[in-house]
């Protein structure tokens, strides 16, 4: 996978989370334990997650699917 294509995919994926979870880019960050500036950035493909906070990000969104998976039965 190129780098281009990973981070549209962390893009999209941070924006995405945040819609269904129906939270701000601030809420997110204090989740995720990073700056308030930082979720921003990832989300205009500035930067990415480091690996701690993809780790709690990955977590947060596997959650969030069962979560909707359990409303959804």
């Amino acid at each position: 996978m190129s780098l281009l294509m990973d981070e549209m995919d962390w893009m999209h994926r941070v924006i995405n989370l945040r819609h269904r979870m129906g939270i701000t880019q601030e809420a997110l960050a204090e989740m995720l334990g990073v700056s308030k500036s930082t979720v921003p950035m990832w989300e205009a493909r500035a930067s990415r997650p480091f690996s701690r906070a993809a780790e709690t990000f990955m977590a947060l969104e596997a959650e969030a699917n069962e979560n909707e998976e359990a409303v959804n039965e």
